[in-house]
């Protein structure tokens, strides 16, 4: 690549998981954010349903908004992987996106079979983050101290609700954080203070993950 070449980042967000919104915003900031005299950015954006789309940069920066939006009038439904994340259309990809599918080694998955290059952690470094319980219990196993801990699995939680709770109040000290095992920001979490709202917020936290952090 010759130095006058720019470098073409395709900047993917959005996707099917809870922290979608969140995504936006972080696509965003990384577009206004890379040096146009050094990159060519692609913007590709995700519903959530799955659907990929090819968006039109200059279309976006024309609104100046403060989220970029996954479809617009120019947008080319995509299909993945294909030409245009392929040979000299990409250089490399910025996956700007939260939570699974995103961050728990997937995406990352899908371009490294793709052999497309990417910015971040690999498979097995995403995979592991993600997981907060996984990542806790690695850190024991290595002899690192870990405040205590309890995971509440959505299987569990349906027929054994009062026993699970009662657990949590034997073992942790209040107040405790509540939080989906494997999602990436804010969303679903909740500091708790009292055993009655420590229900409520787990019962939140378990729409967004099939296990949850206390």
């Amino acid at each position: 690549m010759s130095q006058t070449q720019k470098t073409r980042v395709a900047v993917i967000y959005g996707g099917r998981s809870g922290e979608h919104e969140v995504s936006l915003l972080s696509a965003a900031s990384v577009v206004k954010n890379l040096d146009p005299e050094k990159y060519e950015v692609v913007p590709i954006g995700i519903d959530k349903q799955g659907f990929w789309y090819l968006n039109d940069l200059q279309h976006m920066l024309s609104h100046d908004e403060q989220a970029l939006s996954v479809q617009n009038p120019l947008s080319v439904p995509m299909a993945i992987p294909q030409q245009h994340l392929r040979g000299p259309h990409i250089d490399i990809v910025f996956p700007a996106m939260h939570g699974p599918f995103y961050e728990d080694g997937a995406i990352q998955g899908l371009l490294r079979v793709a052999g497309i290059p990417y910015v971040g952690a690999n498979v097995l470094a995403s995979a592991i983050s993600m997981d907060k319980q996984i990542s806790k219990c690695l850190l024991q196993t290595a002899g690192l101290p870990v405040l205590p801990f309890n995971t509440i699995y959505h299987r569990n939680w349906i027929s054994q609700s009062d026993a699970i709770l009662q657990e949590v109040v034997e073992q942790l000290k209040f107040p405790v954080f509540v939080k989906p095992c494997n999602l990436g920001s804010s969303v679903g979490i909740h500091k708790v203070e009292t055993k009655a709202k420590l229900r409520m917020a787990v019962e939140d936290a378990l729409q967004y993950d099939h296990k949850v952090l206390i």
